[in-house]
This record gives C-alpha cells, structure tokens and sequence, in this order.
C-alpha cells in the first residue's frame, strides 16, 4: 500500500516538471525617464496577473534591472505579467516621523500593478528584454504669475 502512495507521489512530482512547472526564462531590461535619463535606484515588481506568483529585481544605478539575479533558479515563470515600479530616495532618518515616507522617484501610479498601465507576456523558452519608460511625479507647484495661473 506505501509504495502504491510513494509512487502516485512521485509521478505527480513528475508529470508536473514535465509540464513547464519551474522552468523559469531570462529576463531584465532598462528602466528610464521620459526624458531618457536612468532611474538610478528601486525595484521593478512583476506579478502574474492571477496574483499567484511575484518576482522583482533591484534597479541599477544604469537604471538596468535583471531578474536572473535572485539566487534561486533565476528568471521568471512563463504567464502574463503586470508591472510595478518602486523608486524613491532614501529616507535621511527613518526615525523622523515627518520625513517617514520616502520621496518618489517616479509618479505614484507606478507603484501599484493595478495602476501602472505596465504589463508583459512571458513565453517559455523566449528570453524577455523589457524596457520600460516612467515620469517623474506630478509636482504640486505654485503659478509664478497671475497668468500662469488662468492657464491651468
């Protein structure tokens, strides 16, 4: 009876390897400005649009980021993909509760998968090279003049 179990075991562990499970695709890409300037630092975020399954990489001072470097089997699942984008500079003193949250790099919406506009289809055996082109946030600035202002 325990082998009859061990076994049913083992050709499911089997049959799942065969079918794609774990084997992950190269992937990485540029992460810039509009204006085509680097984002120097954070983390991009690709999450199966199911929510199932997340992989993310620290973005380089290139603005470069490559999710083959996790140290665990490297790459990323096959699936459809959305996007999330965390840049921010670093906090002076994470003791200041004032100056608690980090000032965004990039426009807020990026942060959110749901709101990036950001997705990706990953295919198995195809390496996936994303570029990805962010604005900087909408700043809340003052009109320099009377007629600035009745432009808005």
């Amino acid at each position: 009876m325990m082998i009859k179990k061990v076994t049913g075991v083992l050709i499911t562990l089997f049959a799942a390897t065969a079918l794609g499970c774990g084997v992950n695709v190269k992937a990485g890409g540029k992460v810039s400005f509009d204006s085509g300037e680097p984002l120097t630092r954070g983390s991009v975020v690709f999450t199966r649009s199911d929510g199932s399954y997340q992989v993310n990489a620290a973005i380089k001072e290139d603005g470069t980021y490559d999710l083959n470097e996790d140290g665990k089997g490297a790459g990323i699942q096959p699936g459809e993909y959305q996007v999330s984008i965390i840049g921010a500079k670093p906090v002076k003193d994470p003791y200041d509760r004032k100056a608690a949250e980090p000032e965004s790099l990039i426009d807020k919406k990026y942060a959110n998968r749901a709101t990036s506009g950001l997705s990706v289809t990953v295919e198995a055996g195809s390496p996936v090279s994303y570029d990805i082109i962010v604005t900087a946030p909408k700043k809340n600035r003052q009109p320099k003049s009377l007629q600035e202002f009745h432009q808005r």
